[in-house]
């Protein structure tokens, strides 16, 4: 607002908000089902979404019903009842069905008195609480399947059938052949690594006899999966840790002996410093050790990583130590007549 005085001497400006009260009630727009056991609802405007309990809430599963729209006097074979519902926004959610609803048949979903998240809370709009919808179908459907018990049943049978109830029998069996066929047809996901759930991922993994014990991401697990047998061939080989470490964390090692010096000395022959240098004698787990070989500094995380790597995929009896540019360590060796111990050189 703007005020001014006469002659422009004096005024007085002053700035107010205010928030239109909000009465208007909302309304359901439509249902959706996305998925055999979830139907989307969306509604008009954004909706009360505190608590599950809340009796005008509609995060609670007690505000929807679902009831089938009959077609030819048929039936499903169950009740669907809503178990849970998950906020996807203000006015977009999805809700989950204790069991699959039929496929290719009608349903109706009828919403409680939810109330919209305005201040004044107003309930959903009395005439504007239902809305129907078709069930979903697996996407993935044969167009020329064709597994209708009622088709297959003789002929008399059916005519015979003049009140319904027969017909309406073999529906609900027909409800289960439909999921059957869909859990059949659901076999070729679950051995496809990029779609299969990751509960059936995880148990392929366990099937093959994973040995990496660390804990990994779905895309991770997708990963493995589809590697594992080839790494399983290199097993107890330099190739298998090199190619797992990169595999997991991006980083390229090398494997490298211990030490590649013969230790045995032949009498007569050999001198010290020439033909042989000391060593372990026979039996020193120096002689089964390798090292693995960063180029790069590794964290500690990085240093457990390998160390896990190197575990699943040495040979059992070998050892091992993980080395950085952090671990070098230069080592001066005896030269006869000039060093002397603990002066020029050490003991290694």
């Amino acid at each position: 607002m703007v005020s001014e005085t006469v002659g422009g001497a004096y005024t007085i400006d002053e700035s107010y908000s205010f928030t239109i009260e909000d009465i208007v009630a909302p309304r359901v727009l439509s249902a959706l089902a996305t998925y055999a056991t979830t139907i989307r609802a969306t509604f008009d405007e954004g909706m009360l979404a505190a608590s599950a309990m809340g009796a005008a809430d509609a995060l609670n599963p007690a505000n929807y019903n679902l009831s089938y729209v009959a077609a030819n006097d048929r039936q499903a074979a169950v009740s669907a009842t809503v178990t849970a519902v998950t906020e996807i926004s203000s006015t977009v959610f999805d809700l989950t069905t204790d069991i699959e609803l039929t496929f290719w048949r009608n349903y109706l979903l009828t919403c409680g008195a939810i109330a919209d998240d305005s201040s004044n809370a107003n309930a959903l709009d009395a005439d504007y609480r239902t809305a129907g919808f078709a069930s979903w179908t697996p996407p993935e459907w044969p167009d020329s399947r064709r597994f209708r018990i009622w088709d297959m049943l003789a002929q008399q049978n059916r005519d015979d059938d003049v009140t319904g109830d027969l017909e309406r029998l073999v529906d609900c069996w027909q409800d289960v052949v439909w999921l059957l066929l869909w859990d059949a047809d659901r076999i070729e996901q679950i051995w496809d690594v990029d779609r299969a759930p990751e509960i059936f991922v995880e148990a392929r993994l366990q099937d093959l006899g994973n040995p990496h014990s660390f804990d990994l991401t779905e895309s991770q697990k997708r990963k493995l999966l589809d590697v594992l047998v080839p790494s399983y061939r290199q097993h107890g080989t330099e190739p298998a840790i090199i190619n797992l470490v990169r595999f997991f964390l991006g980083i390229t090692v090398t494997i490298l002996a211990y030490n590649s010096f013969e230790y045995r000395w032949v009498l007569g022959e050999d001198t010290l410093g020439q033909g042989t240098y000391l060593g372990p004698g026979d039996g020193d787990p120096a002689l089964y050790t390798f090292v693995i070989q960063s180029l790069t500094d590794l964290t500690a995380e990085q240093r457990r990583w390998i160390g896990l790597i190197a575990e699943a995929a040495k040979v059992a009896h070998e050892h091992y130590l993980i080395q950085d540019p952090t671990d070098a360590v230069t080592f001066d060796h005896w030269e006869l007549g000039y060093s002397r111990l603990g002066l020029e050189t050490i003991l290694h």
